[in-house]
């Protein structure tokens, strides 16, 4: 019996030791891609995509557990919009994106280097848009989307390196009655600790 109670406190501390059950680690992220809109009507016909650049920047936080994580992430994304039929304005939105991704790690070099594939829900906040669409106030202050995430990472276990590909998929309206979406493909890197 105490052997077996000598067995269970030491895998127990091992356990516990685990950087799976770390506080999880802190990083920043950054990156820019392209975006396209998908429009709604009768407009669809005569329909030219305008111009639609995000950039972003953030800090990241990420939970381990063996071959899972959970991604949280707090992003500026400043999107620049221009051109297309109707004519657009060259038109700057700023958001505060928290995307939450659950993410599945593939090892190609065990310990060191990986594949991750992921999805998740991102709520983005409006908060600046000039000039406004339409020239409506009817923009929303919360925009809902899918990101699908593909992606590498390196872990050097002091620090970890990450690159991705990540498809948004706008799931809300952005301008209220308006059913048109922007999706946005973004070319992600990230450092952490």
């Amino acid at each position: 019996m105490k052997r077996f109670v000598s067995v269970l406190v030491f895998a127990a501390t091992i356990a516990m030791s685990s950087p799976a059950w770390s506080l999880g680690s802190f990083g920043a992220k950054g990156g820019t891609g392209l975006g396209f809109t998908i429009p709604e009507g009768d407009s669809v016909a005569d329909y030219v995509a305008p111009n639609v650049t995000p950039s972003v920047f953030g800090v990241t936080w990420t939970l381990g557990l063996l071959v899972a994580e959970v991604e949280l992430d707090l992003l500026y994304v400043r999107t620049t919009t221009s051109g297309g039929t109707p004519n657009v304005a060259k038109r700057t939105s700023n958001h505060l994106a928290i995307p939450a991704i659950a993410k599945l790690q593939i090892p190609i070099v065990p310990m060191l280097a990986g594949l991750q594939f992921g999805a998740g829900l991102e709520m983005r906040y409006n908060f600046d848009t000039d000039p406004l669409p339409g020239g409506s106030a009817e923009q929303e202050a919360m925009v809902f989307y899918v990101p699908i995430v593909i992606g590498a990472d390196i872990d050097a276990q002091l620090a970890r390196a990450t690159a991705e590909i990540r498809y948004e998929h706008q799931i809300t309206d952005g301008v209220k009655g308006d059913g048109s979406r922007v999706h946005q493909l973004l070319f992600l890197v990230g450092a952490s600790l």
